[in-house]
């Protein structure tokens, strides 16, 4: 109650008519040869881990499992998140990079959003690399800072903004 007064809260439908509509495009990034290696024989281990239990010791063994999904998650955006030597490049950040450079050439802005902020170091090296710039929040960013960077990114030139999802989701 003491809050209240402070508190903005809207409805989806209020706002919805301010929204644009949305636009969604899949697309497909395949794997070179040796990341399609390295992902098959990371879910064939996978397989391997949970043929090897019972009911009760599956039941126990849920985070395992849960570490061995985001291995794999891991490998279809960079095998490198994984593995330190693995030079062979990914499709996903190859494909991610050629729609940064399409989106900036169109004038647009991006919001780049993931869950692994270490693959947002791998993408912070590609937009340095290309001279592209870009702001970065992550859940380090000091809250000062992200109104800060955002507020900027807003108003200026700046076409990339990498953006944690856990740090997305906290404001």
């Amino acid at each position: 109650k003491m809050v209240a007064p402070f508190i903005l809260r809207r409805l989806k439908g209020d706002v919805l008519k301010d929204l644009p509509d949305k636009i969604e495009e899949v697309r497909y990034a395949k794997f070179e040869s040796k990341q399609q290696q390295i992902y098959d024989a990371q879910v064939v281990h996978m397989k391997e881990v949970i043929a090897k239990q019972d009911e009760s010791d599956f039941q126990k063994n849920k985070m395992q499992i849960l570490a061995e999904l985001t291995k794999i998650r891991q490998i279809c955006c960079d095998p490198e998140l994984l593995f330190e030597k693995y030079q062979e490049g990914s499709a996903k950040r190859a494909a991610c990079m050629e729609l940064v450079k399409s989106a900036i050439e169109g004038e647009h802005k991006i919001l780049l959003f993931s869950q692994f902020t270490s693959m947002l170091e791998l993408l912070e090296k590609d937009l340095k690399k290309e001279k592209i710039s870009y702001y970065k929040i992550t859940g380090a960013t000091p809250k000062e800072k992200r109104v800060e960077m955002v507020s900027s990114f807003n108003n200026d030139q700046v076409p990339v903004f990498l953006i944690s999802l856990k740090a997305g989701g906290t404001g």
